[in-house]
């Protein structure tokens, strides 16, 4: 038994949770699955192995849409955009890493780690 209020999956506290605790979203995914995995006789430890990477970013990626499909609808279209924007804002912020990291002179970064001296 996982206590997590799948209602407030969408709310600030919510997502602070989901996304601070790659355990409980785990647990939160086998429960909904659990029907399906213990037909195909997966374990909930199977199931929290198997989950890593791109699984466990689709599983999230599911929950919230599926949750936001939930809501009511003058809430719907709000959380929605709200899910967009935060995969944009995702999206941009991996890019800008990536550019950052392309930028570096390594030999410079190698050359001045020489240098520096001990305490």
């Amino acid at each position: 038994m996982v206590d997590y209020d799948l209602a407030k999956a969408l709310t600030e506290e919510g997502l602070a949770a989901i996304a601070g605790d790659p355990v409980l979203l785990v647990d939160v995914l086998y429960c909904i699955c659990q029907p399906q995995a213990t037909t195909r006789g997966v374990t909930d430890e199977q199931f929290g192995e198997a989950m890593a990477g791109d699984a466990i970013e689709a599983g999230a990626t599911a929950l919230l849409d599926a949750c936001a499909e939930f809501a009511p609808k003058a809430q719907r279209q709000p959380i929605k955009r709200m899910l967009e924007s935060s995969r944009k804002l995702a999206a941009i912020m991996s890019e800008e890493a990536m550019q950052k990291l392309d930028s570096v002179d390594l030999s410079e970064v190698l050359e001045n780690f020489g240098k520096k001296s001990p305490g």
